[in-house]
């Protein structure tokens, strides 16, 4: 099993002085080397940034209400000490300084793996029907998957998974958006590819609270996908 995609967003109430706010506080980062950003909402009060690190493949939103960060890549990665994910935190810690910020809401995290399975795609829709008992409709099964939502005191969680499909899946979980090389090697893979999207009502964040949102995907992750080989 492979990580593919991680996001993770601080969420707060809206700040609607903001666009008066980022710039400062943003400014800091368009030093790094070979960095793309693009403004919406210009000049109203949910104005946002959104800057490419083309080099290390994720983006960074910054708006009235959510710090967004997205990595084309693993969690472990985001895990190592010194890693790209402390922007966040760094932004945060700004941003909650102004007087007109609150407290979070809450932080979420989605997570896209994958398990390579060494069967033709046919096979492994096929199996994945017969597997979770999903009827066969048509003559020719071409794509299914699950959605299971559930969840555990503050935390509510959504997973998806099931076959993969290069004309759709892709594009649908928005994979590989800064690093088109590793989408072409991808779309030649057959397994199953799973996301699952956890939102934690909480007023802390930490690199130790998004660890403990890694750990509880992994077990969720760990217990779907054991049973493909």
């Amino acid at each position: 099993m492979e990580t593919y995609k991680v996001v993770y967003e601080i969420r707060y109430p809206k700040i609607l002085n903001f666009r008066d706010l980022y710039k400062e506080i943003i400014n800091p980062y368009f030093v790094y080397p070979n960095t793309k950003y693009a403004i919406s909402d210009e000049n109203f009060h949910t104005e946002a940034i959104n800057l490419t690190f083309l080099d290390s493949n994720y983006h960074l939103v910054f708006a009235f209400d959510r710090i967004s960060f997205q990595f084309d890549g693993s969690h472990e990665e985001l895990l190592k000490e010194g890693s790209h994910l402390g922007m966040c935190f760094d932004i945060f810690n700004k941003i909650k300084t102004a007087s007109t910020f609150t407290r979070i809401s809450a932080e979420i995290l989605e997570i896209t793996v994958f398990k390579e399975i060494n069967k033709d795609n046919t096979e492994i829709v096929n199996d994945f029907a017969k597997k979770h008992n999903i009827k066969k409709l048509f003559s020719e099964n071409l794509d299914t998957g699950i959605v299971i939502e559930g969840s555990e005191k503050t935390c509510n969680t959504r997973i998806n998974f099931g076959p993969f499909d290069k004309s759709k899946d892709i594009s649908a979980l928005n994979l590989f958006s800064t690093d088109k090389k590793k989408e072409l090697e991808f779309s030649l893979k057959k397994g199953i590819i799973a996301r699952a999207s956890l939102k934690n009502e909480t007023s802390t964040i930490s690199k130790s609270s998004f660890k403990n949102l890694v750990d509880k995907s992994l077990k969720y992750f760990n217990q779907i996908l054991s049973d493909y080989e």
